[in-house]
Parts: C-alpha cells; sequence; structure tokens
C-alpha cells in the first residue's frame, strides 16, 4: 500500500467516525467525498460505490429534488458563503427531517474548490413543524404516499436587498398565511401601516396582484432564504 492510498484510507476512516452525514463534492457537484452514514441513507452501500456520483445517481427519493442540490451548492459557491437549512427528505431507508450546512471547501491557498456538506438526523427531537415552512413549487415532491419533500435556507448573506427590513418582516409573515391585522399585531404596527408596506412591496416586486406578490416572492426565494433571526418564528403558531 502506498503512502498516498493509506493516506485517503485513513482520511475515510476518520470521516466515518463524524456523527451524521458528510460529504464533499467539486465544483461541479461531483462528489468526491462522503462518509458510511451518507452512502448508506443515499443507497450506494459504501462510500467507495459513492465516489464520483452526482444527485441523479441518489438511489433514494431525494433524487427527485437533485436539481434543487445543484442550486445551493451553486448558491455556496457564486457567493462564498455557507447555507444552513432545515429539510425533509425520503433516503434509502426511510424519511427523515434534517437540519445542516453547505460550506465552500477550500484548498491550501484559500481558494473554493468544491462544497461540503454535512447535517444531522432531527426527526425524532420533535422541533420541527413542516407546517409554518415555505414550500417552492419545483421543489415539492412527492412519492406514493403524498409525501412532501421540502428544504428550507438560511443564509449569511442576504442575496436581496430590494426590501426594507420592515418590509421583509411584513412579507415573512404574509407568507405564512397572516392577515395584515395579525401582522399588525405581531410586529406591533397597525393594520393600515402593513397595508403600506405590503403595497410597496407589491409595486418593487412589479406585481399586479397580492395573489401574484405571493406567487412570485415563493419563487424567486423570499420566503425560503431569510436571516437567522426569524428562525424562531418557525416553532410559533
Amino acid at each position: 500500500m502506498t503512502v498516498l492510498e493509506q493516506a485517503s484510507r485513513d482520511c475515510q476512516h476518520l470521516i466515518n467516525q463524524l456523527d451524521g452525514f458528510y460529504s464533499i463534492v467539486d465544483l461541479d457537484s461531483k462528489c468526491l467525498l462522503l462518509n458510511q452514514t451518507a452512502a448508506k441513507w443515499l443507497g450506494f452501500g459504501s462510500p467507495e460505490r459513492g465516489i464520483g456520483t452526482r444527485y441523479e445517481d441518489i438511489q433514494a427519493p431525494a433524487v427527485e429534488s437533485s436539481d434543487f442540490f445543484y442550486e445551493i451548492d451553486r448558491l455556496v459557491i457564486q457567493n462564498n458563503t455557507r447555507v444552513f437549512y432545515l429539510g425533509y427528505y425520503g433516503y434509502h431507508d426511510g424519511y427523515r427531517v434534517i437540519q445542516g450546512i453547505k460550506a465552500p471547501y477550500l484548498d491550501n491557498t484559500k481558494t473554493i474548490i468544491g462544497v461540503s456538506c454535512q447535517f444531522q438526523d432531527i426527526t425524532n427531537l420533535n422541533i420541527a413543524n413542516k407546517d409554518h415552512l415555505i414550500f417552492q413549487p419545483d421543489y415539492i415532491t412527492k412519492d406514493e404516499d403524498n409525501i412532501k419533500q421540502f428544504c428550507y435556507l438560511f443564509i449569511e448573506k442576504e442575496e436581496n436587498n430590494l426590501l426594507s427590513e420592515r418590509e421583509k418582516e411584513c412579507l415573512f409573515f404574509l407568507l405564512r398565511r397572516k392577515t395584515a391585522k395579525e401582522i399588525g399585531t405581531i410586529l406591533s404596527l397597525s393594520h393600515r401601516t402593513v397595508e403600506d408596506h405590503i403595497e410597496r412591496i407589491r409595486l418593487k416586486l412589479k406585481c399586479q396582484s397580492t395573489c401574484e406578490l405571493l406567487e412570485k416572492a415563493t419563487v424567486e426565494n423570499f420566503g425560503n432564504q431569510l436571516p437567522l433571526k426569524y428562525l424562531k418564528t418557525l416553532w410559533e403558531k
């Protein structure tokens, strides 16, 4: 066994000891490394069989969201930022609620050469109520039992500064089917002030109606990519 082969084996042994799912992909989202847990969940059986695969090769229901996984990788690489996420996906041995992080993978010169992914199974912690989350239409998938898969994102650097902080707050709750009166109560504003904020949001997003606003805001990630300070609202009615 060569020194390189031994180093590779030692590295694999090390990541197999990591708790939860761990993998690294290159700039084209091709798998460079994954631990035993990741290989099992994705249906590869062993880490060796997963090396060189892509998201469309996943042997589990999560494959239906492969386009979304590519999009998150691009978000990490293009913005040089970490993305935190809460998701619900089908794996080779069942459905799980997961929370984790995708981050830039750097070489010795601190150049991005890929994306690392690490997450934990929090299904049995009973802290995630998916009824409170925003679903993007393109990323909803269903199996024969009508189970939805989703991913909810939190980014360190906000992508869009079109809206003011107050407008983002109003839109956050509007997307969760809150009325202007309910939003006003939550934010300690009058319902007319909230309506004014919503009208400005509609104009900024160039929408003709509230229905169009809700659809556009959802598709363009205004509902999914939120400041971390809003995390606590996920668990509130």
